[in-house]
């Protein structure tokens, strides 16, 4: 991607911000690889009928290095995309075009598809939208992947996954049952997508007792 057309101090910023997605990567890299070593010493089974103690340790291995792809992608398009509006502002045309050369650079280095989704794409033209006419006031939170309103955080998967592999839990109603909460309201929490089937109250009861932490 072509960063010529940006003064230095931003171009030294998406390096930076470069250097430490790649870091955010390696991380999640190296504990799907601890997960992993977990998993065979447990004994995996490669059949879909056998159930080996391993499985599910190396099912969220694979979704903790996704998920670290994922978020690594993501860090380094939100920093980009600010130096763009930096220059840019207040054209939104021209904002949005370069928005979707910046996700398609920022997520082929990490493997990712790269075309952005429509709905992430209406949200960062809203964010850019409020912003000029915030005319700088304040300082809006981007967008964020997965998110359906921008900065809101959605999919906890590979955390709850963890925590049920701690507790020796196979399936997601005997860990729903464990949390108290519903099937649903746990899927959702799990997942990126969909509509939200739970209020902030409940999240936050979630993520602690998952040992997590508040959003």
């Amino acid at each position: 991607m072509d960063l010529t057309d940006l003064p230095e101090a931003s171009r030294d910023l998406i390096e930076a911000a470069e250097i430490e997605a790649r870091s955010i990567f390696e991380a999640f890299q190296r504990d799907g690889q601890d997960l992993r070593r977990q998993a065979y010493q447990m004994g995996v089974s490669l059949s879909c009928i056998d159930f080996a103690p391993g499985n599910l340790a190396l099912k969220l291995a694979r979704e903790q290095e996704a998920q670290g792809r994922e978020l690594a992608a993501d860090y380094l398009l939100r920093i980009t995309a600010g130096e763009w509006w930096k220059g840019l502002k207040p054209d939104v045309a021209a904002f949005m075009a370069k928005l979707g050369e910046t996700w398609q650079w920022a997520h082929e280095k990490f493997q990712l598809n790269t075309e952005i989704p429509k709905a992430l794409e209406g949200s960062w033209r809203a964010w850019a939208l409020r912003a000029r006419a915030a005319g700088g006031a304040s300082k809006l939170e981007q967008p964020q992947v997965g998110a359906g309103v921008p900065g809101a955080r959605r999919g906890y998967r590979a955390e709850v996954r963890q925590w049920m592999l701690s507790k020796g839990l196979r399936t997601i109603p005997e860990a729903a049952r464990r949390l108290a909460v519903g099937v649903d309201t746990l899927k959702s929490i799990m997942s990126s997508k969909g509509k939200r089937r739970y209020g902030d109250g409940t999240l936050r009861t979630v993520l602690k007792a998952i040992g997590y932490g508040e959003p």
